[in-house]
């Protein structure tokens, strides 16, 4: 019984405290908007994830590179235990130089200080290298909550625009279940052919199939948009955003911008850690110095009076085979293929904004025509209907008038999401989220 009612408040405290924004979209049952979807893709996302730890791994880093050019403290201890069978240990004092290498056990305890205090500037230049890198996670880190925005209204207007098409196809069907019947009446007046029924009947049937297939592709876009948001199943979307007015972005304004962009900013500091890499493995070059200092609480033999000694260390390289000229130019190569990579992105991202812009003037000129068409269609409908009433027209001329006018609807329904999608990607190849 105990354990039953522990079970219990395990369950009820999963379903308050680690999942709240599933529990409130599940009580209350409100719309999800675009940017709540997108708020809970970026908690749910794992992409984010592995940026977050990227940018920790960078941090990590840059304090262990601080660590290098600090001073070391440690305390050392060690005894030497050596064969003394066939020595002579003299019997005047056991401290003197002789007795002391003769030991059978030498002991001994120190607290050790040691510190590079020049070595090229190769820390300071692997510290500023760190600093870089990450700045340049950071901005990864930015440039990939846009691209997940890009993603999750790609599948949010998708869900939308599937589910107003799948709403149009319905209406059609019910407008072709009326000419149906409609036919049936004009049937036994003897002013309609049963051809004529049984062709509609068949549209009907075939629509029916384009239903059932449209509908297995909301299905599928519904469980894509659950992998985002991390609901299952999807709450309801709020159909009203794809109908938002339009807000395109100058290229002016949009070219402003792109030199701030998350992912050329990375790569700027990409570039940074090359040069301050090729500044490292120019630092081979220079003589190295460190100072050791010793205090020895606890020795044995002749240096048991000696209680501290500092040892300066220099270092000069003369001659290592080439490896440091080696190494310098890796690094110089690395560094160009970074300004080159940059120079490249830089011209792509142009190019990106260039071409999102296109697409969206020219499905906002689109959209315009087609409500014009729509329009025009409901009018020549209505006027075929009327006319074969009149015996002026074919059956065939009504299907025609009737497939257009819905075929039209459902442009409309796709442009719109479309368009939707195209100012969204235009806001990211700018480095902007709305």
């Amino acid at each position: 019984m105990y354990f039953l009612r522990y079970l219990i408040i395990v369950a009820l405290w999963k379903t308050c405290c680690l999942q709240p924004f599933s529990l409130s979209y599940a009580l209350d049952g409100s719309l999800l908007t675009l940017s709540q979807a997108y708020e809970l893709a970026t908690q749910k996302m794992e992409t984010i994830a592995k940026r977050e730890a990227s940018i920790a791994q960078a941090k990590a880093e840059t304090k262990r590179r601080w660590s290098v050019i600090s001073p070391t403290l440690s305390l050392k201890a060690s005894e030497l235990i050596q064969d003394t069978s066939g020595t002579v240990i003299s019997s005047t004092t056991g401290n003197d130089v002789g007795n002391t290498f003769v030991r059978r056990s030498r002991p001994e305890v120190a607290l050790n200080l040691s510190y590079t205090f020049f070595s090229g500037g190769r820390e300071f230049s692997a510290i500023a290298g760190s600093k870089a890198t990450e700045r340049s996670q950071i901005a990864q880190k930015e440039r990939a909550l846009q691209l997940l925005y890009r993603d999750v209204a790609q599948v949010f207007y998708n869900v939308i625009q599937l589910k107003r098409e799948l709403a149009t196809f319905n209406a059609r069907h019910q407008v072709l279940q009326d000419r149906i019947e409609e036919l049936q009446r004009f049937e036994k007046l003897g002013r309609s052919r049963a051809s004529e029924r049984i062709s509609v009947k068949a549209d009907q049937k075939a629509l029916e199939a384009d239903i059932n297939l449209l509908q297995t592709e909301l299905d599928s876009a519904q469980i894509t948009l659950s992998f985002f948001i991390g609901l299952d199943p999807a709450p309801s979307l709020a159909e009203e955003e794809v109908d938002l007015p339009f807000h395109p972005i100058s290229l002016d304004t949009c070219f402003l911008t792109l030199s701030s962009r998350p992912d050329i900013k990375s790569l700027k500091e990409e570039v940074i850690v090359s040069q301050k890499q090729v500044r490292f493995e120019k630092g081979a070059y220079w003589p190295t110095a460190e100072v050791q200092a010793n205090y020895y609480p606890y020795r044995v033999g002749f240096t048991e009076e000696i209680d501290w000694d500092v040892l300066l260390l220099l270092n000069f390289p003369f001659f290592e085979g080439g490896r440091s000229k080696a190494e310098i130019q890796k690094t110089k190569a690395f560094l160009s293929e970074a300004e080159l990579n940059l120079k490249e992105q830089e011209r792509l991202a142009r190019v990106e904004a260039q071409v999102a812009q296109a697409k969206l003037l020219g499905n906002l000129a689109r959209l315009k025509s087609l409500e014009e068409a729509i329009k025009l269609e409901e009018e020549n409908y209505r006027l075929q209907k009327k006319e074969y009433s009149l015996g002026l027209v074919t059956n065939l001329e009504v299907l025609s008038a009737l497939s257009k006018l819905y075929e039209t609807k459902r442009d409309m329904e796709t442009t719109k999401a479309t368009t939707k999608i195209q100012e969204a990607n235009l806001f990211v190849a700018c480095g902007k989220i709305p």
